[in-house]
């Protein structure tokens, strides 16, 4: 039976350099992000996403940023469209889980993990953080809008619960380096827990 491990963390904290690592290593990793990435490519969803969130949606072709503004200004929007996506995103995490249960270790990036209930699904959760000032610019270096970036973490579970109920706790505020070092022994301790 595979060890499931939850990875989660801040808004901009490195998760994907983490998962990226990590894949590296051979492990085999479901991306929650890449797989609702996914549904904006299927009709049938986009139009279920249209009936919702008409205004953004140009020339019929759906703008991420203004289903953004959409989303963090209306809290009743938001819980609409999680309600499209999370159902769908948890069958196929369940079937990422049940095909991999001949691994010994396979993970989970789910950046709402602790919103949606996910992990609970886990043995153990590796959170990734970064201080506030680090956070904001790699949001903005992605191409985030700097007002964009309270409204987003102001939907997040507080940061403390997620502190108490992780496992792992990587702080990324140092160089890469040091990220991967510190990676590598969150790796070392998971192999060797039972």
């Amino acid at each position: 039976m595979a060890k499931v491990i939850g990875i989660t963390g801040l808004l901009a904290s490195g998760k994907s350099t983490l998962v990226k690592y990590i894949l590296e290593q051979s492990y085999r990793v479901f991306d929650s992000d890449f797989e609702v990435g996914k549904l904006y490519n299927d009709s049938t969803f986009l139009n279920e996403v249209k009936n919702i969130f008409p205004k953004a949606f140009v020339n019929n072709t759906i703008n991420k940023k203004i289903l953004a503004e959409e989303i963090f200004s209306d809290e009743n929007k938001k819980l609409s469209l999680e309600g499209l996506i999370h159902p769908i995103i948890e069958v196929k995490l369940n079937n990422f889980i049940k095909n991999n249960q001949n691994q010994k270790i396979i993970f989970i990036d789910v950046p709402l993990l602790f919103e949606v209930k996910w992990y609970k699904k886990c043995h153990e959760i590796i959170l990734v953080i970064t201080n506030e000032e680090n956070s904001l610019k790699r949001f903005i270096n992605r191409g985030g809008q700097p007002h964009m970036f309270n409204k987003i973490i102001s939907n997040q579970t507080d940061l403390k619960y997620k502190i108490e109920n992780s496992t792992h706790i990587i702080e990324n505020n140092e160089s890469l380096e040091n990220f991967y070092n510190k990676i590598d022994k969150v790796l070392e301790k998971i192999k060797n827990t039972k």
